[in-house]
């Protein structure tokens, strides 16, 4: 199984519906199995969240 991991900045892009970044993570699903996020990033975006 192929994973690619995501950094904030693009899944805080994708999560706001970019365009460009939506497609760039839909031609990545074509590629590997999943993506996947660090426990970082993870933290960062629920600390954005709770701000």
């Amino acid at each position: 199984m192929r994973k690619s991991l995501l950094d904030t900045s693009i899944l805080i892009a994708f999560l706001k519906g970019e365009e460009d970044v939506v497609a760039k993570v839909e031609e990545y699903l074509e590629e590997f199995d999943r993506l996947s996020l660090s426990i970082i990033t993870y933290y960062e975006i629920l600390r954005g969240l709770y701000r």
